[in-house]
C-alpha cells in the first residue's frame, strides 16, 4: 500500500524521573524511527511538537526546527501555543532529518 505524502507525528515521550539519564527515552525514539525507515517511509515525514526547553534533546536524535508546519498540524500548533504560555515555554515544530 502506498503511503506517500503522509504525516507521522511522534508524541509524548516520557520517562519517569528515577529512570532518566540512562538512555531509555533516546533508545525508545531511535527504535520507533528505525522501524519507520525500515518500513520504507521517509524520515522527513516525521514531525514533533515540543517545548523549546526540550529542543536540544530532540536535536541530538536527528530532529531540526522547521517553520514549515504541515497543514494537518496547524490547529494543534495554535492550541499548543495558547497552552504553553501558561507554563512559560514556547511550542516548536521539529522535523526528522
Amino acid at each position: 500500500q502506498e503511503e506517500s505524502n503522509q504525516l507521522w507525528e511522534l508524541a509524548s515521550v516520557y520517562v519517569l524521573p528515577q529512570h532518566r539519564q540512562k538512555g531509555i527515552g533516546s533508545d525508545l525514539v531511535r527504535n520507533v524511527l528505525a522501524r519507520h525507515v525500515l518500513r520504507g517511509r521517509k524520515k522527513s515525514d516525521v514531525y514533533i511538537l515540543t517545548l523549546e526547553s526540550t529542543r536540544g534533546w530532540y536535536e541530538h536524535l536527528g530532529f531540526q526546527v522547521t517553520e514549515q508546519i504541515p497543514e494537518a498540524m496547524k490547529f494543534e500548533v495554535v492550541a499548543g501555543n495558547i497552552l504553553t504560555k501558561f507554563v512559560g515555554d514556547q511550542l516548536i515544530c521539529m522535523q526528522y532529518r
